[in-house]
């Protein structure tokens, strides 16, 4: 029996490329601080339709470290969860993760109910 492709996400790498280009990053480095903390100010009026009180994650946090994942390669929820682990203090820079990293089930569960 065949394995599923483990891609999940509908960009292929000639689009990530390409929208990394126009952004002008090539590594992680290069990414502008202060564009990711107006992306997040921005982020911030998507309403959040999470019980309130019952979620211990950001929505934009979610959004943002999944953004960026895409953009360095992740190919799942698991590499998603695994970029965010592995940047951790770089994106706390400009993200507050106040309640710590989401497990891989978050991100779906976050990204599920976004239309």
């Amino acid at each position: 029996m065949a394995r599923p492709s483990k891609r999940r996400f509908d960009l292929d790498i000639r689009q990530i490329n390409y929208i990394k280009k126009l952004l002008g990053i090539d590594k992680i480095e290069d990414v502008d601080k202060a564009t990711m903390k107006r992306l997040k100010n921005n982020l911030k009026k998507i309403k959040d339709i999470r019980v309130k009180g019952k979620t211990k994650f950001k929505i934009w946090d979610i959004i943002i470290c999944s953004i960026l994942a895409i953009l360095f390669g992740a190919q799942d929820w698991e590499d998603i969860h695994d970029f965010v682990e592995n940047h951790r203090d770089w994106l706390r820079e400009f993200l507050l993760l106040t309640g710590g990293i989401p497990c891989v089930k978050t991100y779906e569960r976050v990204f599920s109910i976004i239309d």
